[in-house]
């Protein structure tokens, strides 16, 4: 069926899979697939929090259909085919940029790790071995600490949101990954997009021989949900040090907002208005501080209605200007108000 936009497409198999097609040439010889399924972040609990990063890192790798990363890395030889995942908020995704001639295979390759996943634990030995090195050099500077702990302190220290810490780390294992990872590939239904310069009936026949054999799916248990994450306690302020120069800072402030489509609209209002919070906070820090800091703001707005969006002002700065930050900001915030 037509869903009324863009002569987009909407394609459902026997199997219950779903998939959007939209088949342009705004991007001659460009093919981009993504395939979203599952519960995201909140099909973790807290305990199993440390497979969420190894798994962004290590779930392909581990291989499929009795391919390790090796044999991965002869079969896309003179193709064009990625192999991209990420764990969101309320789904998972694959995702790749590929071709018309290639479409095929990309489909099978993303099938083929729901239907048949191998277990490689080489992969994840290399991925722990690389978070316990690189969790200690994201504490030398300020930048580099907001990346390994921001997420997690706005949303009331969530193990979700956190960078494993060593220790989590080293209490993972690969027998651990694939118990966490294993039934998460199982359950939940899938829905694909293709966009780009394909032909539409090669297109469904592909679904067919590949996502159309899967057998169908087990829906994700809503009971089986962890918590949505929450919001700090409002006023609250947490104070992180790092181990770099000494003549640098960084100060953040954040609001909790809402998510889900349902009023999307607010999310492209927020977005104005954190642009306007922004010229503000760079006019008022050259005032004050006669320096020419830049000050960044951003919307975070899930389009699932799984909760956690935020917005955040944020600036790197002299730890002597981080008072003058948040006084900025009060008083802008208040005005706009």
């Amino acid at each position: 069926s037509e869903i009324g936009i863009l002569e987009i497409e909407r394609v459902e198999l026997a199997n219950g899979v779903t998939a959007l097609l939209w088949p342009n040439d705004a991007e001659p010889g460009r093919v981009a697939v993504n395939v979203h399924f599952g519960a995201g972040l909140r099909a973790f609990s807290e305990d199993d929090a440390p497979y969420i990063s190894l798994g962004e890192t290590a779930l392909i790798s581990t291989g499929m259909a009795g391919l390790d990363q090796e044999d991965l890395d002869r079969l896309v030889t003179g193709r064009k085919l990625g192999f991209d995942f990420t764990v969101d908020l309320g789904t998972f995704t694959f995702s790749s940029i590929t071709r018309e001639a290639d479409l095929a295979d990309q489909l099978y390759l993303f099938a083929a790790k729901l239907a048949l996943p191998e277990w490689d634990a080489r992969p994840i030995a290399r991925a722990k071995a690389g978070a316990r090195i690189s969790y200690d050099t994201y504490a030398t500077s300020p930048g580099g600490l907001l990346n390994r702990d921001l997420e997690s302190a706005i949303r009331n220290g969530d193990a979700r949101f956190a960078t494993p810490t060593p220790e989590m780390i080293a209490g993972t294992s690969a027998e651990g990954f694939r118990k966490v990872w294993e039934p998460l590939l199982q359950r939940g239904e899938i829905e694909l997009l293709i966009f780009g310069d394909f032909d539409r009936a090669t297109a469904i026949e592909a679904l067919r021989n590949t996502f159309g054999a899967l057998p169908p799916r087990a829906p994700v248990d809503p009971a089986t949900l962890a918590p949505r994450p929450e919001a700090p306690e409002a006023g609250g302020r947490e104070v992180l040090y790092h181990r770099g120069d000494a003549s640098q800072a960084a100060a953040v402030v954040a609001w909790p907002v809402g998510s889900g489509l349902d009023e999307v609209a607010d999310s492209r209002q927020l977005e104005i208005l954190s642009q306007i919070v922004m010229n503000r906070l760079f006019d008022e820090m050259r005032e004050r501080t006669g320096a020419s800091y830049a000050p960044q703001t951003r919307v975070d707005w899930p389009t699932d209605d799984v909760g956690g969006g935020t917005m955040i002002a944020l600036a790197q700065l002299k730890p002597e200007d981080v008072p003058k930050f948040y006084a900025a900001s009060e008083a802008i915030v208040a005005d706009l108000a």
